[in-house]
């Protein structure tokens, strides 16, 4: 468990299809049965990545969407003698659910994002999978 903060910019392309860019930082707590050196112990992440989202608009005004894409996370232990935080490459896969305001700039917008990369640190060797959900609001520039 734990949270995440981000923000990011995208582009439209057509009404089905956009290009977003994206940063957040995810605060969680490790969940690690088995190996006492890291249970419990709280890690900072830093996700930065790229995607490309498939639209579906419908008439009524909310999308549904999917989108995939890849970028890099960066790993910290969080406690002062931790040992040297590392970067690794990350898919990145997800789904949500926007709704556009009619005549207005404003779009509100629930997602699931998860990131998949290698964790090799902290006595595993493993692919690991982050999950988080978020909500938000957008601001659109034109229609």
């Amino acid at each position: 468990t734990g949270f995440t903060l981000g923000g990011g910019v995208g582009y439209r392309l057509n009404r089905h299809l956009a290009l977003r860019g994206n940063f957040n930082f995810a605060r969680t707590e490790a969940d690690a049965s088995g190996n006492l050196a890291v249970d419990g112990t709280k890690f900072n992440r830093f996700f930065y990545d790229a995607d490309v989202q498939l639209r579906l608009p419908t008439e009524s005004g909310f999308t549904p969407y999917l989108f995939a894409g890849g970028g890099g996370i960066t790993v910290k232990q969080d406690v002062s003698n931790a040992p040297d935080s590392f970067t690794k490459g990350a898919g990145k896969f997800g789904a949500g659910l926007s709704y556009d305001f009619p005549d207005q700039h404003l779009t509100v917008f629930a997602e699931g994002t998860g990131w998949a990369y290698k964790w090799d640190r902290f006595g595993y060797d493993k692919t690991q999978v982050d999950i988080a959900w978020t909500a938000g609001v957008a601001y659109r520039f034109g229609r």
